[in-house]
């Protein structure tokens, strides 16, 4: 499912005579399997999200508690 998501903001589209591209990164975090706190899970998946930029453009992350320390 996020790689759907991602590729359709992959499509490139046409702006003012312009083709303009855009890129994508997707941080997960599952309720309630990584909390139940709605603004912890906010936070994981952010975290998630910096973790699939750091792989570069075009990815996504699932949070890993293994590798977190919040």
């Amino acid at each position: 499912m996020p790689a759907k998501v991602i590729a359709i903001f992959s499509t490139p589209f046409v702006l003012d005579g312009h083709e303009l591209r855009s890129s994508t990164s997707i941080g997960i975090a599952l309720y309630p399997l990584d909390t139940d706190d709605c603004d912890k899970l906010v936070k994981l998946a952010d975290n998630a999200m910096y973790e699939a930029k750091q792989k570069g453009r075009n990815n996504y992350c699932f949070f890993d508690a293994s590798s977190e320390s919040l």
